[in-house]
């Protein structure tokens, strides 16, 4: 599964990646990078299900969309 999550604020995007890292019981691959949409972090692992992409805010994780595209 890939999961996409974009933020504004970078260092919250790295205090995310750091507890999911931390967290997860399967191995992942983080790419991180930064579009007109601001910094993103890439999660693919081996688990079933669809991709999906989220925003992360002060407010917490919200689901935008079915599916990755960077």
């Amino acid at each position: 599964m890939k999961a996409l999550i974009y933020s504004g604020n970078e260092d919250m995007l790295e205090g995310f990646k750091q507890g999911h890292a931390f967290n997860s019981a399967k191995p992942a691959t983080y790419t991180q990078g930064d579009d007109d949409r601001g910094t993103w972090l890439l999660i693919e692992d081996q688990e079933p299900g669809d991709n999906q992409t989220y925003e992360l805010s002060e407010q917490g994780l919200v689901h935008t969309d079915t599916g990755v595209e960077i």
